[in-house]
């Protein structure tokens, strides 16, 4: 019986207990107050308005404490870090995460227009990350239109900008072993991505 709560768990929260009993405890602090748990059992009668409302408190209370935790500022240590594991874990030297981006299906916002709709033909926003060697987050920008490319949505997000200005503080360039030249160090994308010193299209 236990084994079956468990994948019925699963299943519906898309993580395991331990998982889900980890996040609650880290934002229950921030959600206790205002909602009796009574209320909280009635929630499935509860108006649009107000199911808006405690999904953007959740969400926003989810990221307000995991985010520093699970992602953090871009920071150099950071990318010496994921450029050490990266050459440790997959033998590729200099690389400080994987680019990509993924449409998140909406329902059409009021007033919206074509800025929302995808190459699907559905309405989307865009989740611009960046991966570290074991699949982590290392940074994330969300709410990219639909209708932007990958690269689209690179060039607006802040780590893309700070990239292509300069202003992103990395490491210095090394040599790998191996290799005669000192070589800047990057992210790598797929071919939606525009080349740049700093971006290796694979």
């Amino acid at each position: 019986m236990r084994e079956l709560d468990e994948e019925l768990h699963f299943q519906y929260f898309r993580m395991s207990k331990e998982t889900f009993d980890e996040i609650l405890a880290l934002i229950t602090p921030i959600l206790a107050s205002g909602m009796s748990q009574t209320a909280a059992a009635h929630s499935f009668c509860l108006g649009r308005a107000t199911v808006n409302r405690i999904y953007r408190e959740t969400t926003r209370a989810i990221w307000d404490v995991m985010g520093p935790i699970y992602v953090g500022p871009p920071s150099e240590s950071r990318w010496k870090s994921n450029a050490e594991r990266f050459n440790a874990s997959w033998q590729f030297p200099n690389c400080i995460g994987a680019a990509d981006g993924k449409h998140v299906v909406i329902k059409k916002p009021k007033n919206g227009g074509s800025q929302y709709i995808n190459y699907k033909g559905t309405h989307s926003i865009v989740l611009m990350a960046v991966a570290g060697p074991a699949y982590e987050f290392s940074y994330v920008d969300i709410g990219g239109y639909g209708r932007q490319s990958d690269g689209g949505t690179w060039s607006k997000c802040a780590l893309g900008k700070a990239v292509e200005d300069g202003t992103l503080i990395m490491p210095k360039p090394e040599r790998p072993l191996l290799c005669e030249h000192l070589l800047p160090h990057g992210f790598v994308a797929d071919a939606a991505f525009p080349i740049s010193v700093h971006l290796m299209r694979l």
